[in-house]
């Protein structure tokens, strides 16, 4: 009434999420926004919202901003300390029922920051890159959140002290105007649990790729993909000419791989346009703990305010870090196939690097 009364210009909901101003179905699909706060994420591709305008996966902070609350002592996933810098109830446990179903079992806290720092980023970008497919139906995500208001275990992308979770990386990655994403059927999609009952085990291997195009230009370019081994090594590829419309997803045919090996072969797919890759990634059809990586043996060189990373085999999720854990990159905890690959130093200094990556970190 109050608004009514003083800006009667101004349209007035009165919560989020909302039926369009109503509550008889406030997270339903038809209209109005949606919390979407289902931890498993690999249930949102049945799901269309409208808008979802809050979700999120929690994750450890930097290993440099943990040791800034806690004692040797306290550096234990379940110490009490650590519970109590977590912002929900039950939350550490919900984290470790996730990360334990997709991720080696982590060696010490460090790997315990760095594989739920994954999974974070993994699950948003699993809803983000669903709902931008199906642009035109699904209009907006705002994942929870982007900073903390204390050093803590939290939803954020950005901890306390101001360092990057795997999640701000993530963010650049699957937010870019104009993406290309890929919607792959896989072990996780199809037999979540090893020991499923005979009968309901469908062992489909396919991919669709998608392109969401979120700028006001139509885009000319060529996709390409291929099947490669856990050394770069090519073994099935293909490519299309594709033309998208401004403010359009297009999806492409959907492309199946019987013969394809899941724990030892992934598919890499890339968008040209102009003679310039500006969307990649890549997508496994296990999980990362079933994954056969070989050693990429990751090496760095600092070339004025780059960074020259250098693989020898397919590196999954390649972290690099400094002496205090602030450093800011262009392209940080990225794939990468064999070869090497130059990210921008944003902020920070470039002393007492280090570089690993699924691997390393599983060791």
């Amino acid at each position: 009434n109050i608004v009514r009364e003083e800006a009667p210009w101004l349209a007035y909901i009165p919560s989020s999420p909302t039926s369009g101003g109503a509550f008889e179905n406030p997270n339903g699909e038809q209209k109005g926004d949606c919390h979407d706060w289902d931890a498993d994420y690999l249930l949102c591709r049945g799901r269309f919202y409208r808008y979802v305008s809050e979700f999120g996966f929690q994750a450890l902070p930097h290993i440099k901003t943990v040791e800034g609350y806690t004692e040797e002592r306290d550096r234990n996933f379940n110490s009490k300390i650590m519970d109590r810098h977590q912002r929900s109830f039950g939350g550490n446990e919900l984290i470790f029922k996730y990360l334990i179903k997709n991720y080696p079992h982590p060696n010490g806290l460090e790997n315990a920051v760095y594989f739920s720092q994954l999974l974070q980023g993994e699950a948003v970008k699993y809803k983000v890159e669903h709902f931008r497919r199906n642009r035109g139906r699904s209009m907006g995500t705002l994942y929870w959140q982007l900073n903390d208001i204390w050093p803590c275990t939290s939803w954020a992308s950005i901890d306390y002290n101001g360092r990057y979770k795997a999640l701000q990386y993530f963010a650049k990655r699957f937010y870019s105007p104009i993406l290309l994403s890929c919607e792959e059927v896989g072990y996780m999609q199809n037999k979540p649990y090893i020991n499923t009952e005979k009968g309901l085990i469908n062992s489909e291997r396919s991919a669709r790729l998608c392109i969401t195009n979120d700028t006001l230009n139509d885009i000319v370019g060529k996709v390409r993909w291929e099947v490669r081994d856990n050394l770069s090594k090519v073994i099935l590829s293909g490519e299309q000419e594709v033309e998208i419309k401004a403010l359009s997803a297009k999806y492409l045919d959907k492309i199946y791989f019987e013969d394809l090996d899941t724990e030892t072969e992934h598919l890499y797919f890339e968008l040209n346009v102009g003679g310039k890759v500006i969307s990649s990634g890549s997508v496994l059809f296990d999980t990362v703990k079933y994954h056969e990586f070989k050693n990429p043996d990751l090496s760095l060189e600092v070339e004025g305010d780059e960074i020259i990373i250098t693989s020898n085999a397919f590196a999954k999720n390649v972290f690099i870090d400094n002496i205090d854990g602030k450093i800011i990159l262009s392209d940080n905890y990225f794939d990468m196939e064999k070869g090497k690959k130059r990210v921008k130093i944003l902020k920070g200094s470039p002393i007492g690097l280090t570089v690993r990556s699924v691997y390393e970190f599983s060791k």
